[in-house]
């Protein structure tokens, strides 16, 4: 990659922001690093003045039209490798652009914080302090949790190694839980209930390459129906982004289905992440949402799930259900294979 490519993609992503947390040393070496094209690879930051005993590693990402849970995936991949060099890891989603800042807050806000805890004491503005800086790469970590049946069925432990990580190191915000869990019992009063998980709208519209398959909406609802059956569940709690799906379930399973309430675009064409953008949804409050959207699957007794970004980290958040089905339906060709 050519120095102006690199110039141009680390100002793009608002990474110069970070300057304004760092000293004079800092910043000269900061700026080096950034007109000899160093700062979209892992790097150093020198100068800093504190905890000359720890080195602590700075995570980012560059892409900013990716959900929440597209972010908690990479970043508990980095959490780990940082862990198992024994760094100190700390989340940046302030000086890096991502769809849950709003116009103005870059630099500003850590978006991280908006939900989630950092993965140990230390603050982002304390950690920017000290002597010993590294910053991750730009790209996603090649060892993190991922959509393969492997991670699912747990083999040789790998969904466990995760677990760990999000138990010690991605703790959600409190009052999240406590809206999430009181969401869910003021609609099924401790009755018996099966979680259902399906993707819609871009993800099935665009159908990404190599990303799982998605079942289709009659398909989910007939395992659905049987498994409410087999295992005598009162309700049905359905999380998904896509407003045709709701209308067709809760007609099937009428007053029986129930979904938590936020705001849903009536998706017409590209991303969705990106309508959201441009129907200027409040982003702090729509990640809120979609996070609790996906807790309150935990509180389910049985669960149906699609292999998505959002399934991947509710394995890693709980363990909690008597039943599970998760559709292994294969991958999305590549754009060249379906032409053929």
């Amino acid at each position: 990659m050519g120095l102006l490519r690199i110039w141009y993609r680390t100002i793009r992503i608002g990474m110069l922001s970070t300057l304004n947390m760092l000293n004079a040393k800092q910043k000269m070496h900061f700026i080096w690093s950034f007109l000899t094209g160093k700062t979209l690879n892992e790097f150093t930051i020198n100068g800093g003045n504190k905890y000359p005993d720890k080195v602590f590693f700075i995570i980012r990402r560059d892409y900013s039209k990716v959900g929440l849970f597209s972010m908690y995936n990479t970043n508990a991949g980095y959490i780990k490798y940082a862990l198992d060099k024994g760094y100190i890891p700390v989340i940046d989603m302030q000086h890096y652009d991502n769809c849950y800042l709003e116009d103005g807050e870059l630099g500003k806000k850590n978006s991280w914080e908006y939900y989630f805890e950092q993965p140990t004491k230390f603050s982002l503005n304390e950690a920017y302090k000290g002597k010993n800086i590294i910053i991750s790469s730009i790209e996603v970590c090649d060892e993190r949790p991922n959509d393969h049946m492997s991670y699912f069925n747990n083999e040789n432990g790998e969904l466990d190694i995760w677990r760990n990580i999000a138990s010690n190191n991605i703790v959600i915000k409190d009052d999240i839980w406590n809206e999430a869990k009181k969401k869910f019992e003021d609609k099924t009063n401790g009755e018996r209930c099966i979680g259902v998980s399906i993707r819609g709208t871009d993800y099935i519209k665009l159908e990404p390459p190599e990303h799982p398959i998605q079942p289709n909406m009659e398909q989910v609802f007939s395992d659905a129906k049987k498994l409410m059956e087999e295992e005598k569940c009162r309700y049905v709690y359905l999380c998904t982004e896509d407003l045709k799906i709701i209308d067709y379930f809760t007609q099937c399973f009428g007053d029986c289905c129930f979904v938590n309430d936020r705001n849903l675009i009536d998706y017409k064409d590209g991303s969705i992440i990106e309508t959201k953008i441009k129907a200027k949804i409040n982003r702090y409050e729509e990640g809120k949402q979609y996070l609790i959207t996906m807790l309150m699957l935990v509180y389910a007794d049985v669960l149906v799930i699609s292999r998505t970004s959002g399934t991947v980290a509710i394995q890693m958040i709980a363990d909690k259900w008597e039943k599970q089905l998760i559709y292994n339906l294969g991958r999305y060709p590549k754009k060249e294979e379906k032409r053929k």
